[in-house]
């Protein structure tokens, strides 16, 4: 209903009672204002304040010794595979020499053809357990590198969530 079509009284009343967002606004964020400055003073007390920082700063000394422990780890199983690695080539190497010194003393097509075949078994044989092999070290290494990171996180969550009760 427009004002031309409203009643006397209602149009009258409709300009004495103005409608003020502004004032609402500021009284509402007032009042927050005020509720926000009582929780801070609440958690901001110094006793619970050092609690926190204490338990806190627990908290993220247990994440650089987990990180600290995992790095270690890494390292180590890192070693252990170059030195498989380096194992598995001069295992390689020598294989080698012993193919090149059968082949030279091969007399006859049928001796070289046996001698290629029992090559092509064992290369296929020792590509198997290497990779079996290697599959496994990587494996186990995962598991030691990510154990410290995953009992820390344990640990931090319980820890957190006690401290901030």
């Amino acid at each position: 209903m427009t004002q031309a079509h409203a009643k006397p009284n209602q149009a009258k009343n409709n300009k004495d009672s103005k409608f003020q967002p502004f004032e609402i606004v500021n009284k509402a964020e007032k009042k927050l204002l005020h509720i926000g400055l009582e929780n801070i003073e609440k958690f901001l007390h110094p006793e619970k304040l050092n609690h926190l920082t204490t338990k806190y700063a627990d908290i993220c000394s247990g994440n650089i010794n987990a990180c600290l422990k995992s790095s270690n780890a890494a390292v180590h199983n890192l070693q252990k595979i170059n030195n498989e690695i380096l194992e598995n080539g001069k295992n390689t190497f020598s294989d080698f020499t012993d193919l090149s010194l059968k082949a030279m003393s091969c007399r006859t097509f049928k001796d070289i053809f046996n001698l290629q075949q029992k090559a092509g078994e064992n290369m296929v044989n020792k590509y198997l357990r290497e990779a079996n092999k290697m599959s496994a070290l990587l494996f186990d290494s995962y598991n030691q590198y990510m154990k410290p990171l995953n009992e820390c996180s344990t640990v931090k969550n319980i820890k957190t969530s006690k401290a901030a009760a």
